[in-house]
């Protein structure tokens, strides 16, 4: 973090020279194997704060951290690539120590921190007397300042001078200036959707005029329509709003076999033509924008109020594929969806869901070339199907869901598998 500040405060190298030559004396013995205590890396820090103070006796600065809300997670997986000690990144720690030691400095988190690193934060300023902390909380854009977001945005993307005003002054309505909302909304513009079907009809819209709907309404009519672009899109879209820790070739080759390496990678990177789809410096994964996750985690959670029944079967497309052993693949899905296999009756039926995707994790290399997992269903599973069969009537009509076609039935994979 420190280097990051010196590096962007002082592009031209002609400042921060004291800390630098400490630093890169560091890294050097630390390259050569030489353990670096913490009395030493908290000297380094001081030396920072000498360079920074005489930066700072100069010209106010400001320092800009985004997506507070992934400082945690940020921090140990930086720390878990380093293979480095956690109290060295722990950038939560190194906020709170060395805010306080910032002098002419305005310092602006956005985001939406966790509320114990807020409180802290303001506990912080409260005790120290040499700043203070003020907490906002920003709203949609006015209809200027949207106008000339969308202004700014017609001068990259010329198809939206297409689109007529009173357009956007729905979209606006609608969105109340929600930016992540406004990008859904032109992005699907943009990829053949037709406005009046990116919100909701016009009778629940005259029920509840345009603006005092509820926003997760408007969320989830927004979700849906992203959820309904042709394929490949769509099954991508799905695939990044699941893999919080990124989605790149390899792992979409992984979920889709089927599809080339190369043509996994033409089709990411199709991908990018959407406002809320980014990468980060360094990698070739993809991401979605943070708010769009929390959207989806809405929707998911809006299905279970809907007054319908849903009944969801786990596949090959819902493993946590960083699981070392198979037996974990599924643990995310137990958390939002419940157990991976169940049954149920209604009326005069009995269904059967079953997990049958073996996935062997990822540390083992699978026969297949290179899938890791399978169609089986497992000794277990079958003792609980034949536990449920010996509770229902001969004539009841029994109706199975499985994702995958077991090895071992209709004439693949061979015998004994199922």
């Amino acid at each position: 973090m420190q280097q990051l500040l010196a590096d962007g405060l002082d592009q031209q190298a002609a400042r921060f020279v004291a800390y630098r030559a400490k630093s890169a004396d560091i890294e050097r013995r630390r390259a050569g194997g030489v353990g670096i205590p913490p009395e030493e890396r908290a000297a380094l820090t001081e030396v920072f704060l000498q360079d920074y103070q005489d930066l700072a006796s100069q010209q106010r600065l400001a320092l800009r951290f985004d997506t507070t809300e992934l400082i945690p997670r940020e921090s140990a997986r930086v720390q878990e690539a380093c293979g480095l000690e956690t109290s060295y990144l722990e950038i939560r720690d190194w906020l709170l120590q060395v805010l306080p030691s910032l002098p002419n400095t305005v310092v602006l988190l956005a985001g939406r921190p966790p509320a114990p690193l807020r409180e802290e934060l303001r506990a912080l300023a409260e005790q120290s007397g040499a700043c203070s902390f003020q907490d906002f909380e920003l709203g949609g854009l006015s209809p200027t300042a949207c106008a000339a977001y969308l202004a700014e945005l017609q001068e990259q993307e010329p198809r939206l001078l297409d689109i007529p005003e009173e357009v956007w002054a729905l979209a606006w309505q609608y969105s109340e200036g929600h930016p992540i909302r406004l990008s859904l909304v032109i992005d699907l513009i943009l990829n053949g959707r037709d406005i009046a079907d990116l919100f909701p009809p016009h009778d629940e819209a005259s029920a509840a005029s345009a603006g005092n709907l509820p926003v997760v309404d408007i969320d989830r009519y927004l979700i849906e329509q992203l959820l309904d672009v042709p394929e490949p899109d769509r099954s991508l879209l799905i695939y990044l709003a699941l893999a919080r820790k990124g989605l790149d070739a390899g792992l979409v080759h992984t979920l889709e076999p089927e599809w080339p390496l190369e043509e996994c990678q033409a089709r990411l990177e199709a991908l990018r033509r959407f406002t809320f789809v980014k990468g980060h410096t360094g990698t070739a994964q993809l991401f979605i924008h943070d708010e769009l996750y929390a959207l989806f985690d809405r929707y998911l959670r809006l299905l279970s109020v809907t007054g319908m029944a849903w009944h969801n079967c786990p596949g090959n497309h819902d493993m946590n594929l960083d699981c070392p052993a198979g037996s974990s693949a599924f643990e995310t899905w137990k958390r939002v969806f419940g157990p991976p296999h169940y049954a149920f009756q209604h009326g005069q039926a009995t269904f059967i869901l079953l997990n049958n995707v073996e996935y062997f994790g990822a540390l083992a290399k699978s026969a297949r070339g290179g899938r890791g997992y399978r169609g089986r269903i497992g000794e277990a599973q079958l003792a609980f199907v034949a536990s449920v069969l010996r509770d229902v009537f001969s004539f009841t009509l029994l109706v199975a869901f499985l994702v995958m076609r077991p090895e071992g039935l209709f004439g693949r994979g061979g015998e004994g598998k199922v």
